[in-house]
């Protein structure tokens, strides 16, 4: 799944390590969090984006799930907006092949605006 946050920074807070994402699966009944890596957004006027792909081997959802993702900045970043771009396995496949990514890497990837997004 690919996953893009918008989110401002508090400037009087100190600069933000990790973003939290926390995902509930209301038709498997479970929920797990994943801690994203590598983020050091930094104090700014500005608003970030954040993008990045979590492979489905960690949330393990199936096509009619209803699910709700939440991101927790841990209080240095208010999130403005979020959006999940469900990915296929072969599009998953697609896109480790053309990024050269082992399978469990979780790396980086663009944010698509398409029909399968879910915009919170």
């Amino acid at each position: 799944m690919n996953v893009c946050i918008v989110c401002s920074s508090h400037l009087e807070k100190e600069e933000t390590k990790h973003i939290r994402i926390k995902l509930t699966n209301y038709t498997k009944g479970f929920t797990k969090n994943f801690r994203a890596v590598a983020i050091n957004l930094v104090k700014s006027c500005e608003d970030h984006l954040w993008q990045g792909h979590i492979s489905n081997n960690f949330f393990k959802l199936g096509s009619e799930d209803e699910v709700e993702l939440i991101v927790d900045c841990m209080n240095t970043m208010t999130v403005k907006k979020n959006g999940v771009y469900l990915v296929y396995e072969q599009d998953e496949a697609r896109l480790k092949a053309k990024r050269g990514l082992d399978s469990d890497d979780e790396a980086g990837s663009s944010c698509d605006t398409s029909s399968k997004k879910i915009e919170n």
